[in-house]
């Protein structure tokens, strides 16, 4: 089946639905579980007050994943290694799932589209065409499944 997967969390429901499906995967598969987050750059750093303010409040929103991934892991008895990194989500979730060799990448279901995302298309899509491995979209409530 499986022996190493992914989940990139962005802290939305339809990821914290991933994140248990992708939890009880690695449980059944026995696998390995790699769970990473990445922290988005400021979009325009005019001002450095802005931009300090958003590195704290991306800070926060980081911890509290984390946080989070470690409880639900530690009540389904599933270790977990959590990665952070900084950048463009896409890019750096496709990339890090390639380093390590994923056999799954598990996200949520992209809800929200922006310009960017009109033009260029939902990041779950852009990742099931990138990605070197399956990857699994789970939508709020997807988990139950298992």
């Amino acid at each position: 089946m499986f022996r190493r997967i992914v989940h990139a969390n962005d802290g939305s429901e339809n990821s914290l639905s991933a994140l248990r499906a992708a939890i009880d995967l690695a449980r059944l598969a026995e696998a390995t579980l790699d769970v990473i987050l990445v922290a988005e750059s400021f979009p325009n750093p005019g001002l450095i007050a802005e931009a300090v303010e958003h590195d704290a409040a991306e800070r926060r929103r980081i911890q509290r994943r984390k946080t989070i991934a470690e409880r639900v892991a530690q009540r389904r008895g599933v270790k977990i290694a959590i990665h952070v990194f900084a950048g463009h989500p896409v890019e750096r979730i496709v990339q890090f799932a390639f380093e390590q060799g994923a056999d799954l990448l598990v996200i949520g279901a992209t809800e929200h589209v922006d310009l960017w995302e009109r033009i260029f298309g939902r990041r779950s899509d852009r990742m099931t065409h990138q990605a070197s491995c399956s990857v699994l979209i789970v939508r709020e409530g997807g988990h139950d499944a298992f």
